[in-house]
């Protein structure tokens, strides 16, 4: 009966059944590593990428993944392994960017990266990748924190005009009274 409705199929021994559990393909393993990277299930997304054989599209799921499970973290004045995984986060940016040709993510990897750091309490290696982006407004700001005003000066005195509008002008003011008080008139 259920035979003549095509609702059950009999098979011989070795004989092809039906594509019902036919493996997936590279491009079924891609789109479904998508769905989950657009809804932030970044270990998910890190594991069909994979298997997909996508290793980019998976590197930065999993700086993402890095980055929740950092965030998680409970925070206490002087937890060592929050501010390793968010260094660890913050590294995989970076690869990410490093790796990348299109400009738009390189820019977008960076600036994430630099945050990661910057959570991490590495000031110094936030400071340089926010420069390295070209968000010379919060390098200057971490540089500042840091004392560095040679690095400051050199973001202002930079031939790119642009460059010396987009540093504060409190930070400008202030590297100019750290000059001024070390007597370095330049």
């Amino acid at each position: 009966m259920w035979e003549s409705k095509d609702q059950v199929m009999r098979c011989q021994p070795g004989q092809e059944s039906t594509d019902f559990a036919k493996p997936s393909g590279d491009d079924e393993w891609a789109k479904r590593g998508k769905l989950f990277f657009d809804n932030k299930q970044w270990l998910l997304a890190v594991q069909c990428y994979e298997k997909a054989g996508k290793k980019r599209p998976a590197a930065v799921a999993d700086a993402y993944y890095k980055r929740e499970q950092a965030k998680r973290m409970p925070m206490k004045s002087n937890d060592k392994a929050r501010d390793n995984a968010f260094i660890s986060a913050a590294d995989s940016f970076l690869g990410c960017a490093r790796n990348t040709n299109d400009t738009v993510h390189r820019s977008k990897y960076l600036k994430l990266s630099a945050e990661c750091y910057a959570d991490g309490r590495n000031i110094h290696l936030a400071a340089e990748v926010y420069r390295q982006g070209g968000w010379l407004a919060e390098a200057s700001t971490l540089l500042r924190k840091l004392g560095r005003f040679d690095d400051i000066y050199d973001i202002i005195t930079q031939s790119d005009s642009s460059a010396a509008s987009a540093v504060p002008d409190l930070i400008r003011d202030v590297t100019r009274l750290f000059y001024v008080s070390e007597e370095k008139y330049v």
